[in-house]
């Protein structure tokens, strides 16, 4: 099984987006939002989650409107995915 970043919705989103995502096993799981500098502005997930379908929000209150991509890692695999914030 594998793991699977699905589609954020609402997107484009104000001020929060809910991203779903589906674990192939058990397994540590980091989830973090960059900018389209590169630099990271959140961890939303740091740790060990249980196989099966999970969704986590993000309130994007605090920054300003535009592209933020979010990255999903676990155990050397990675996904990422757009994000656009509209104010």
């Amino acid at each position: 099984k594998k793991h699977k970043l699905l589609y954020a919705y609402p997107n484009p989103f104000n001020p929060s987006v809910n991203i779903p995502f589906e674990l192939g096993s058990r397994s540590h799981v980091v989830l973090n939002i960059y900018d389209l500098k590169g630099q990271k502005v959140e961890t939303l997930i740091n740790e060990i989650i249980p196989e099966g379908g999970h969704e986590i929000n993000w309130n994007a209150n605090a920054y300003a409107s535009g592209v933020y991509v979010c990255a999903l890692e676990s155990d050397g695999w990675m996904s990422t995915s757009k994000l656009i914030l509209i104010k």
